[in-house]
């Protein structure tokens, strides 16, 4: 079946080493691998273990560390790798996603250079130092191999190929015939000549072989490479035998042929990038991180879980050990160094911790580091000389410009003192501290104080301080001021003037500097608290006591002094206060003077307690004792004045007099039933003749006889009218026997009852009455009159009418 995908060519056609050295080291070996098949210098391996003692017991590109060989971190293979196979450019090769070769000394294109071991080619090899030939191969076919330089013929069945030793460096190897297919590489040159190409397959890059003029083995197939510009070779695209039907490599690509590799025959992957891993057998993901600048376990980490920053074990780099060195109790590290802990007597002074505390500091009277001006920088026992160096700490009797310098840590008189010689009166002129004589002041450092400062006399005291006065020494004299008399002070011998005592006069003023004992009068006295009474200052009013002869008043209450004459609470003796809750009070010659407020008085004779009575009462109106009281009405004595308050109901003052109260009454009746007689008037005449009536302001009983005038047959008719002040209301009742009777209701006439009862207030009432004339008989009657008070007030009195005749029975109004 045509192949028809298109792949793209991988990796670089040459890269340029970072470092000169090696660069020029693997010159020197390709050089010898290119005339010579064995090389004995040092750019050679020296063995074919990874064990070593120094560096050039490994191979090129490789450090000895901690007794075993490893990459040099800091070195950059051929393909730009920074010491530890990860490709720097992996992300830019055309196609490729890791780096195709190795790091140089490694296992670049699965070659091993060096010299020095027995094997000859197609012989299993781990290192280049087990071939004769200096070249280990890792080979498809036949696994890890010795080889040999092209320069000689190669075997039946192998041929000539070019590989990358590193270093941007090349050199041809015999390899198995076939092997050109699917080998791991980095660029084309390392896969031979005639058009084979370095190619990108499932994500690495693998030599494939030309089949533009040839055909390709079995399990591949013709298909188009693209060539990236960047390849080595012409741009463009060209034929190569790819595995076939898209397939990738056969079986586990293993470069170190630790099982580990790329393709299903592998026992897992030994790559994190495409690649890198699979170079050295003893790092794949099956293994342990150990410490030897390698990612042993495969993960992208080198040496994870080893910490250099602190581990004694790997200080700084792999077992970069911190040992316990001459004048150490032991060391740690810290921030990738190693601090020496120094035992007793010993310091670091040449500042280099790997060679522990190496000074004996018993036996140098200098340690030469650099101590910057601080003392702390130093050993114990040195102080920091000129800023520069430690300085063993001086004896006493040495000569001194401060205290840092003496091992004591005194520093007088410009001499090591044993003692602190700083203060006055003491020389260490000799190394020892000894006091100035009594009396003397060498030095001028006492100054001459006055005595009541109880200070220094000038002079010095013989035990190396100045001299103070003594407590025999008065520093303030005896004063009195203000009734207290204040005794002399004197020095304690300290410095200190002493406190002096203090004694009260006891109520008299002072006489010069001493308290008086007499008084003439009350200025002899403290004016504030006492007064002279018979030659003796005794305490004022107000002032604290015990008996009464302590007091100018002779009165003790309550161990307080009072004046019993004029203080209102022990007025005249200890038990009397004078109150008065309605005006003031005041004791008078030991008496008590109340003055009442307005409306109050002393109505029980008691000046004491003050006007205890309120004279606006109706019991005390204006004065003790005086009522206020109004017939009928109540009455006020608010203003101390008895007045008239509201009349009771019936009653009305008419007489405008409130002493006799509301003097009027209107309920009830005046008098009797049947009551006054107001008269006998014909009610046979003719018409309706008005006469006569009477007034009042209280109801009544009141009758009047209608009389049968002639015996000529003529009706008989009588009215009453009753006419009401306003704002009252009287009713008119009227009883009369044997005639007929009817009533004004206030717009009409109504038949029936005389009784006149309105029940409106202000309404005026009218009676009629009737009898027609019988004949032969006397038809006079005696009329009834009841008039009835029911409410209201009015010292108007009310007005009854009486009319008779045979005209006074009628329908019109009666007003």
């Amino acid at each position: 079946m045509p192949f028809h995908r298109g792949v793209t060519l991988g990796g670089q056609a040459g890269r340029v080493g970072a470092s000169l050295w090696r660069g020029l080291a693997l010159l020197a070996s390709l050089v010898c691998l290119s005339v010579v098949s064995t090389c004995t210098d040092a750019t050679v391996p020296r063995q074919s273990t990874n064990r070593c003692n120094q560096d050039a017991d490994c191979k090129i590109g490789y450090t000895c560390q901690g007794g075993q060989c490893a990459p040099l971190q800091t070195s950059i293979d051929a393909g730009g790798d920074a010491g530890g196979g990860v490709d720097a450019d992996a992300a830019t090769d055309s196609g490729a996603s890791a780096d195709a070769g190795a790091d140089a000394g490694e296992t670049d294109a699965g070659v091993d250079a060096g010299v020095g071991g027995t094997k000859t080619i197609g012989q299993s090899c781990d290192f280049a130092g087990d071939c004769a030939s200096g070249f280990c191969v890792q080979t498809n076919t036949l696994g890890r191999v010795c080889s040999d330089s092209c320069g000689t013929d190669c075997p039946v069945g192998w041929g000539c190929r070019v590989v990358d030793i590193g270093g941007g460096n090349y050199a041809q190897v015999c390899f198995p015939a076939g092997d050109v297919y699917c080998i791991r590489c980095s660029t084309s040159p390392t896969c031979g000549s005639g058009g084979d190409q370095c190619t990108n397959i499932g994500g690495a890059t693998y030599c494939t072989q030309s089949c533009a003029t040839k055909a390709c083995q079995a399990g591949y197939e013709c298909g188009d490479v693209v060539v990236p510009a960047d390849a080595g070779v012409d741009a463009g695209t060209t034929k190569q035998c790819l595995p076939a039907d898209g397939g990738l490599c056969p079986g586990c690509v293993d470069a170190d042929g630790d099982g580990y590799g790329i393709g299903a025959g592998c026992l897992g992957a030994d790559s994190y990038d495409g690649g890198s891993c699979d170079n050295d057998q003893t790092r794949n993901a099956g293994q342990s991180e150990i410490c030897d600048g390698k990612d042993n376990n495969c993960d992208g980490v080198i040496d994870e879980g080893f910490n250099f920053q602190t581990s004694a074990t790997h200080c700084g780099g792999c077992y970069k050990t911190c040992e316990t060195n001459v004048g150490t109790t032991g060391n740690v590290c810290v921030s990738s160094a190693c601090v020496p802990t120094c035992a007793n007597g010993y310091f670091d002074c040449d500042g280099n911790p790997w060679n522990g505390c190496e000074t004996n500091l018993a036996a140098v009277t200098f340690c030469n580091i650099v101590c910057n001006g601080s003392d702390a920088a130093c050993p114990a026992g040195f102080f920091c000389s000129g800023g520069t160096t430690c300085e063993k700490k001086r004896t006493t009797g040495s000569s001194c410009t401060s205290g840092n310098e003496c091992a004591l840590g005194f520093c007088a008189d410009g001499k090591c003192c044993d003692k602190d010689c700083s203060g006055p009166c003491q020389s260490c002129a000799t190394g020892a501290c000894l006091p100035y004589a009594l009396g003397t002041d060498p030095e001028a450092e006492c100054a001459s104080q006055a005595a009541s400062s109880c200070g220094s006399t000038g002079m010095c005291d013989g035990n190396g301080a100045c001299q103070l006065y003594s407590a025999s020494t008065e520093c303030v004299a005896q004063s009195c001021s203000a009734g207290v008399q204040s005794n002399a002070r004197m020095c304690d011998g300290a410095g200190t003037c002493q406190t002096g005592t203090q004694v009260n006069c006891n109520g008299y003023e002072c006489s010069g500097t001493a308290c008086r004992t007499s008084c003439v009068n009350d200025t002899h006295c403290v004016a504030a608290t006492h007064q002279c009474k018979s030659s003796i200052c005794k305490k004022r009013a107000g002032q604290s006591c015990s008996v009464g002869t302590e007091c100018a008043s002779g009165a003790c209450c309550g161990l307080v002094c009072r004046d019993t004459q004029t203080d209102v609470s022990y007025c005249g003796n200890c038990t009397t206060a004078c109150t008065n809750a309605h005006g003031t009070t005041s004791c008078v010659s030991g008496v008590c003077t109340p003055v009442c407020s307005s409306l109050y008085m002393s109505c029980d004779s008691n000046v004491v307690n003050g006007c205890e009575t309120a004279v606006n009462t109706t019991t005390d109106c204006g004065s003790c004792g005086t009522t206020c009281l109004r017939a009928n009405a109540s009455a006020s004595c608010a203003t101390g004045t008895c007045t008239l308050g509201s009349c009771y109901w019936g009653y009305s003052n008419c007489d405008s007099n409130s002493a006799n109260g509301c003097e009027t009454q209107h309920r009830d009746h005046s008098n009797s039933s049947p009551g006054s007689s107001l008269g006998t008037f014909d009610g046979d005449a003719s018409g309706c003749v008005y006469r006569g009536g009477t007034t009042g302001t209280q109801g009544g009983f009141f009758s009047w006889v209608i009389k049968e005038g002639s015996d000529w047959p003529s009706d008989l008719a009588g009215k009453m009218l009753l006419v009401v002040p306003a704002g009252t209301e009287y009713d008119l009742f009227v009883t009369v026997s044997d005639y007929s009777c009817q009533k004004w209701t206030g717009s009409s006439w109504t038949s029936g009852s005389c009784w006149g009862s309105q029940t409106t207030y202000g309404a005026d009432e009218a009676v009629e009455i009737f009898k027609s004339d019988n004949w032969g008989s006397d038809d006079s009657r005696t009329v009834l009159i009841d008039i009835r008070f029911y409410g209201g007030a009015s010292c108007t009195p009310w007005e009854l009418k009486i009319y008779s005749g045979d005209g006074c029975y009628s329908s019109s109004a009666p007003f």
